[in-house]
């Protein structure tokens, strides 16, 4: 069975989510806010993140051959990208989520057990060391948001170990959430 077949429509919930931007207003900018410093900062560090171009996740997702699954990476970075524009982040990432985990689920459906507790192994060490570098560089704004930072470390192991285990399952490919 292709890919593209058992891929699904991904595109479909990134395409509805757009419409439902743009059908949306934006916050009353005018009407400004007082935010801590700390909190500052930190949006102003995930903004750059979020504005890249997506150039190389594109890239990749044409190179699977998965024509919906390449429009939906396109899908994916416009989101990302009106997340530095908006700030408006968790309602989208519930659906990045699953999203990335099943194609990662078929992206390594046929690598050997082995190889899959290896890479396994090897992302979560990745993830930790990321996750603490978050946590280190971000921490006042954590504090100011009342999370400690060994409370969003903690928090975060368990998304990722919960999400790395769904991506390494042998569960059925062919979900479409």
């Amino acid at each position: 069975m292709s890919s593209q077949v058992e891929s699904g429509n991904w595109s479909d919930g990134f395409r509805t989510r757009a419409v439902q931007r743009t059908e949306g207003s934006d916050p009353p900018w005018s009407d400004g806010s007082r935010l801590d410093p700390a909190i500052v900062r930190s949006l102003q560090k995930f903004q750059v993140g979020e504005s890249g171009d997506g150039a190389h996740l594109i890239a990749n997702a044409a190179a699977t051959g998965d024509r919906d699954y390449e429009a939906a990476a396109r899908l994916f970075v416009a989101e990302e990208q009106n997340h530095a524009r908006m700030l408006r982040i968790l309602a989208d990432e519930h659906h990045h989520v699953p999203f990335q985990i099943r194609r990662l689920r078929l992206g390594f459906r046929d690598t050997p057990a082995a190889a899959r507790i290896a890479i396994k192994q090897i992302w979560r060490a990745m993830a930790a060391a990321v996750i603490v570098v978050v946590a280190l560089d971000h921490g006042r704004a954590m504090r100011v948001c009342g999370v400690s930072r060994r409370e969003f470390v903690t928090a975060t192991m368990r998304i990722f170990d919960d999400s790395a285990t769904s991506v390494f399952s042998r569960a059925d490919t062919s979900d479409r959430h």
